[in-house]
């Protein structure tokens, strides 16, 4: 049985940064579950359906990361905090995604060690923060997640292109896409998934946090920061994914001293949570109990 009371709201200071967070479960779990959503630029929203995974014996917690959804950027005058909405974060490299993610954790899970789950983008976060905080990491779970090199998402993002392409050639997609970065995403969201609706989904945006975090991060790789990590860590991929399972394929040999356990899902596309609810739910819970 789903377990989804009480909600709790609360905001972390991190620096410059004011998060928004939210809890569902059992405040006192052993097991603390932080989910950290895609983009970059989106909020939490759209995965709001990952709390029914909430539970007597796991707390779920979700928060948007810098610049987006609910969380803003401050500045101290004379002593009190003035919130500065719509400013785009000063630092967007993937240290500051990580320690805003630390920031959380330590607000809600005290000296625990989490479980991590990220979708798309968000994997690069956690990625990033196990690298730096192995130490506090109980388990990665990687739900369609980048590739740890700018070289492989760069080939993602051809591959998803290519799709674009090819169902616009077939009038399933607009041959003119909207210059708007939200609009534009609702005409080509059929190349990620067939089945679901966007209109339906709560997705927020902030496309200059896009934009910036990828000129901040252009170049990266992260590969020789993961080798070490001997922790669980679950691979979840549609195998319709537009952005390609390669993206899968590099990113399991970069674990060379974890455990990694992978799930590809036929007919599946980016997201498995709405898409397979029957694959995705039991193999999730599967694996946090076998490391919980």
């Amino acid at each position: 049985m789903s377990y989804t009371q009480p909600v709790r709201e609360l905001y972390v200071t991190n620096a410059a940064e004011k998060l928004y967070v939210r809890t569902t479960g059992n405040p006192a779990a052993d097991n603390v579950l932080i989910l950290v959503h895609g983009g970059p630029g989106l909020s939490h929203r759209y995965l709001s359906g990952l709390e029914q995974l909430a539970s007597d014996q796991l707390l779920v917690v979700s928060y948007d990361q810098r610049g987006c959804g609910r969380s803003v950027s401050i500045t101290q005058e004379q002593g009190q905090v003035k919130e500065l909405p719509g400013k785009i974060p000063d630092n967007l490299d993937l240290l500051s995604y990580a320690q805003d993610l630390e920031a959380v954790r330590r607000a809600i899970a005290g000296e625990k060690k989490v479980h991590l789950l990220a979708h798309s983008w968000g994997g690069m976060v956690i990625m990033s923060y196990a690298a730096q905080y192995s130490e506090q990491t109980r388990s990665l779970l990687l739900i369609d997640c980048i590739p740890p090199t700018w070289s492989g998402q760069q080939r993602a993002i051809a591959r998803l292109h290519a799709r674009v392409q090819a169902l616009q050639k077939q009038g399933i997609i607009p041959t003119e896409l909207s210059t708007d970065p939200k609009e534009r995403l609702a005409q080509i969201f059929l190349a990620y998934t067939p089945v679901l609706n966007f209109s339906s989904l709560e997705m927020e945006m902030t496309p200059a946090i896009n934009g910036k975090t990828w000129e901040t991060i252009k170049g990266y790789d992260i590969r020789d920061q993961l080798s070490p990590l001997q922790l669980p860590i679950l691979i979840f991929f549609g195998e319709n994914d537009p952005f390609g399972t390669e993206c899968a394929e590099e990113t399991k040999p970069v674990f060379a001293n974890a455990n990694v356990t992978t799930k590809f899902v036929p007919n599946c596309g980016h997201m498995g949570w709405l898409e397979y609810p029957d694959i995705f739910y039991p193999t999730v819970r599967e694996f946090l109990a076998q490391n919980s």
